[in-house]
């Protein structure tokens, strides 16, 4: 049958991928779980049947030069062959829009300093100094003696508008959740692009080799099945169904992969993706602090 003129006209409303017309109903294709709520149940006589895709995209090279770069493609610092721009974060101090990935990925594994230059894309796919993107912000220090909760750092562009909030197949990640045994997860990588898979650990310590010091020891991390490749270091990990950060991707085997937990991740590098500043609370101590400094309160107020 014909695709109905009130199917078509889905595709002009936000969050719908397509449509097709299987014998006796219509399919919608939507890109997320939410967008199946604002669907009807019924076009033209015909039931409506959902199936949550994501958006679709020109298949491009992830290894290419994007500007602005989502998440999801090549970055690197100069000194390193490639890993993958997790997404955008916020400071949680300055707001300041920066670029998440590995310590490896940004900092060079402990060998960069804050100010190195930043490639996207990066070396090994042939990123030179005219495709600088950012400098070297922070990075949480990798210690090889002692227990590691994580592998990540952050960079500040060069120019704002350089930077996409997106992450390429997945969308705008604005918020954060703790990781669940069985929780379905996904993630969009330079190498291997967007797969799922499901967390299976959540307090897993291991030996990770391939620093320049040799092993390192990680304790309370992710594990989930196989997801990434080499080059898909510093893919966010993200909920399937609540679109929520849940970990950043930094090491895996040829059957599983590890990730940090997000909550980790921005309290050691004071970030978060929030897309909005925290609202401003106004305590007393804080007023009575800020009415003394203009000496709108006596000084016996401070104990004097």
């Amino acid at each position: 049958m014909p695709i109905p003129p009130e199917a078509k006209k889905l595709l002009l409303e936000k969050g719908v991928s397509g449509i097709s017309d299987p014998p006796g109903r219509i399919r919608v294709y939507v890109e997320t779980f939410e967008d199946i709520e604002k669907l009807p149940s019924f076009i033209a006589g015909y039931s409506v049947e959902p199936i949550v895709s994501g958006r679709f995209f020109a298949l491009q090279d992830r290894r290419a030069k994007w500007r602005p770069a989502p998440g999801g493609v090549s970055i690197g610092h100069f000194n390193i062959t490639a890993g993958t721009l997790s997404t955008r974060v916020f400071d949680t101090t300055t707001r300041t829009r920066l670029i998440l990935s590995n310590n490896h990925v940004l900092a060079a594994g402990n060998q960069g300093s804050p100010g190195d230059h930043i490639y996207q894309p990066g070396t090994y796919d042939g990123g030179t100094d005219a495709d600088t993107i950012a400098r070297l912000e922070r990075f949480v220090e990798l210690r090889p003696s002692e227990e590691n909760l994580v592998d990540c750092a952050v960079a500040r562009p060069l120019n704002d508008a350089d930077l996409s909030d997106e992450i390429l197949d997945i969308g705008v990640i604005s918020d954060i959740e703790p990781a669940v045994v069985g929780m379905p997860v996904m993630k969009s990588g330079r190498t291997t692009a967007y797969n799922e898979s499901t967390i299976q650990d959540v307090n897993a310590t291991v030996n990770v080799s391939g620093y320049p010091w040799g092993v390192t020891i990680f304790k309370d991390q992710i594990i989930t099945g196989l997801m990434a490749s080499g080059g898909d270091s510093g893919s966010l990990l993200v909920g399937k169904t609540t679109k929520k950060a849940v970990g950043l991707l930094f090491a895996g085997s040829s059957m599983l992969t590890v990730h940090n937990k997000i909550t980790n991740v921005c309290n050691l590098l004071n970030i978060d993706f929030a897309t909005a500043p925290p609202p401003v609370q106004a305590s007393m101590p804080g007023l009575l602090t800020a009415f003394m400094a203009a000496g709108l309160i006596p000084g016996i107020i401070r104990g004097e």
